[in-house]
């Protein structure tokens, strides 16, 4: 058994089993996951005093929280962990054994949220992205066969915690594009984004973002001539990116 060091799953805000013990309770009209990954557990502690009380606290003070929480399988890796999350399984089971594998057949290293005989570029693959490796039944899917007018969705700044959490019935996934700096989905759910999700797009200011640096909320405008002065969380998020040549620095 190893501690949950990679990901801490912060709540389901609501929580479906309560309608099983009592009939009083309505039926959720809302079901939201939360899933904080590189989030360590101690954080919650060391800046508890920089939490507002709609916040991390109202989740802490007014839900299930487990301080001893663990996972029984070798190392935490961020489709593993969803895949765990949202089907109750363990990756023997669903399928999912790490972000990437080896396949004998095709020789090379397949993705897990990627088709098995794509060769395109990197930037491309994207659209073909589905969560046809997932073998077993998501939480969503078990709503979907609940009840056909569920809508299901999975949002994630990675492709892969977008896609694998929603399962295989979602109405769509969408993640953050490294590649172009835009939210995107592939064509296993549709042919392109909706007007709504292109105008977001279209309203995104990545330069002024990377440009002015990674913040706390509470010290956002505080010495913002020379930030890395005065303060230590401080990230140049320009010179990332000039490095890695592409937006990955929003998604870290």
């Amino acid at each position: 058994m190893f501690g949950l060091r990679r990901g801490l799953i912060i709540v389901f805000c609501v929580f479906l089993c309560t309608y099983c013990f009592s009939q009083n309770i309505k039926k959720p009209k809302l079901v939201l996951g939360i899933v904080l990954e590189n989030f360590n557990p101690d954080y919650l502690e060391k800046y508890s005093s920089d939490f507002s009380e709609n916040g991390f606290k109202r989740l802490i003070n007014n839900s299930a929280y487990y301080k001893n929480a663990f996972y029984p399988y070798m190392f935490s890796l961020t489709g593993v962990d969803h895949a765990s999350i949202y089907t109750g399984t363990l990756p023997s089971e669903h399928g999912i054994i790490s972000h990437a594998w080896y396949n004998r057949f095709y020789k090379k290293a397949i993705n897990n949220v990627a088709p098995d005989t794509y060769s395109g570029s990197k930037e491309d693959i994207e659209n073909y992205l589905s969560p046809k490796k997932l073998l077993v039944a998501s939480l969503g899917d078990v709503l979907k066969e609940y009840s056909s007018c569920s809508r299901v969705f999975g949002i994630g700044m990675n492709a892969e915690s977008a896609v694998i959490s929603a399962g295989h019935r979602a109405d769509a996934a969408y993640w953050f594009s490294r590649y172009n700096g835009e939210w995107r989905s592939s064509s296993y759910y549709m042919d392109s984004l909706y007007s709504w999700g292109k105008n977001f797009n279209n309203s995104l200011n990545l330069k002024y973002l990377i440009n002015r640096g990674w913040y706390p909320l509470n010290q956002e405008f505080i010495n913002s001539t020379y930030p890395s002065l005065s303060n230590k969380f401080y990230h140049d998020l320009l010179k990332k990116k000039n490095k890695t040549g592409d937006y990955k620095v929003i998604k870290e």
